[in-house]
């Protein structure tokens, strides 16, 4: 079997630009996973990538006879919008087991594509439209956790706060000179171009979710994780971080954040859907937890035209 992978305009740059908002695997490990995974099985994959879309609709007239199939994964786009109220065309069934970031895929041969992209990607099975959503204390790894899920599901992968600071600069310089409110109307503006994508990994602020408009938003096409940590845990992790605007000059970092823990939690445990226990577990384990209650949440609802 041969497979033609294609990758479209500016997707040379995964990894290496703004990884906070194009993911942390550069293209070339991502084409590497999946050369291991179509070689271990007998499958033959070239990969092709071009900015220019003229040649890649040239690359795929050119495949016809020479490939059983073309996995397209067009390009990225910063905050694509996908609307919810789609045509009867784009309403049909997405296929099972394709990672959304692949795009469409060409049928090149007479057998189902379906089932070849479903063997060439085995973290397929794990994606689902829902965002996963993680809330939680700072310092509690949302960050490391978000990243290592998108790494392993295929999912794109944004920081509410890398996101501003790319796009207004340093956090503790927005507290500062404009104060807190004008912060948290910025985390707003991001909640509503995040809330109206899918499959995506978000990793929230501290503070975030403590606005309802906020988690009424990511809850619309996500699920809210609250990872949890004791406080001993979230010390040792922030005391010597001292970028962290609400830490920042207190001299009483202990305090702070003993009294913010104690007001957030409650407001943490209100809005998620599930909790996570994360004291002394690694990335690797938390990681895992959230992706299992995706998988069986999944698992539990109808299959696509099929009645709840």
């Amino acid at each position: 079997m041969n497979i033609l992978v294609l990758n479209g305009v500016n997707l040379n740059m995964t990894g290496r630009r703004e990884r906070g908002v194009y993911g942390v695997q550069t293209l070339r490990e991502i084409n590497d996973r999946i050369a291991k995974y179509a070689e271990e099985r007998g499958v033959e994959v070239k990969f092709f990538q071009n900015n220019n879309e003229g040649e890649l609709c040239t690359a795929i007239q050119s495949a016809q006879g020479k490939y059983d199939g073309i996995i397209l994964n067009p390009r990225r786009h910063r905050f694509r919008h996908r609307s919810r109220h789609r045509s009867a065309h784009e309403q049909r069934p997405r296929a099972r087991g394709i990672p959304p970031q692949l795009g469409a895929h060409a049928r090149l041969s007479g057998r189902d594509p379906r089932l070849r992209c479903e063997q060439l990607y085995p973290c397929a099975g794990e994606l689902f439209d829902m965002n996963i959503v993680l809330c939680g204390m700072m310092g509690v790894g949302k960050l490391s956790v978000g990243i290592r899920i998108a790494e392993r599901t295929g999912r794109m992968w944004y920081d509410t706060d890398v996101v501003i600071t790319d796009r207004h600069g340093r956090i503790s310089d927005i507290f500062e000179f404009y104060g807190e409110a004008h912060f948290r109307a910025l985390e707003t503006e991001i909640v509503r171009e995040l809330s109206e994508r899918d499959d995506l990994v978000i990793s929230t602020g501290g503070g975030l979710v403590l606005k309802p408009e906020n988690s009424e938003l990511l809850k619309k096409n996500g699920r809210i994780f609250f990872m949890r940590a004791g406080f001993e845990t979230l010390l040792k992790r922030v005391r010597a971080d001292e970028t962290r605007p609400l830490l920042k000059n207190t001299g009483k970092t202990a305090e702070t954040l003993g009294r913010l823990l104690e007001e957030r939690t409650p407001v943490y445990e209100h809005v998620a859907d599930y909790i996570v226990d994360t004291d002394g577990r690694s990335v690797e384990e938390v990681a895992d937890e959230i992706i299992s209650l995706m998988e069986r949440e999944q698992t539990a609802l109808p299959a696509d035209g099929e009645q709840a």
